[in-house]
């Protein structure tokens, strides 16, 4: 017969002010992803899931997870809401599924600011309207560094 094994588990919001032991692992009910403790840390560090989320529609995302946005069908674009709660280095990928940005942006909102490689800071929403376009968001404590996954 096999053993079974359990972690402790709770919800995004239970982890945020928990602070696991060294090297403890718990899941986090809310978004089905194992998290990895330090012993100080609190909330812990998400392990990444390895899928992609897709998106056809408005809606709001989940911390350190991948999206793959679809616009075809939307001519007046669509709303993707970054998280509330988050924490220091939290992050979200948001992908262009089927190279309509273009012609149909999406808009990135948040209740704060975002800010480029070229230190441009602007308000919400941060329009996407580029075909093909792959970004990330990575929180930082007061705004949303954006970063090119395209390098150019």
């Amino acid at each position: 017969m096999t053993k079974q094994v359990q972690f402790r588990k709770g919800t995004t919001a239970e982890h945020f002010n928990f602070t696991g032991a060294l090297a403890e692992i718990t899941v986090d009910t809310d978004k089905n992803v194992a998290v990895v403790h330090d012993g100080v840390t609190p909330g812990g560090f998400e392990l990444s899931r390895s899928r992609w989320i897709y998106v056809a529609g408005d809606t709001t995302t989940g911390t350190n997870q991948k999206y793959t946005v679809d616009s075809t069908y939307t001519p007046t674009g669509l709303n993707v809401t970054l998280p509330t709660p988050r924490a220091v280095g939290d992050w979200v990928w948001i992908e262009d599924f089927g190279n309509f940005m273009s012609i149909n942006p999406v808009s990135v909102i948040s209740d704060k600011s975002f800010e480029n490689g070229h230190l441009v800071r602007e308000s919400s929403p941060f329009i996407m309207d580029v075909s093909g376009a792959s970004v990330t968001f990575i929180w930082n404590g007061s705004l949303w560094k954006v970063f090119n996954n395209r390098g150019s």
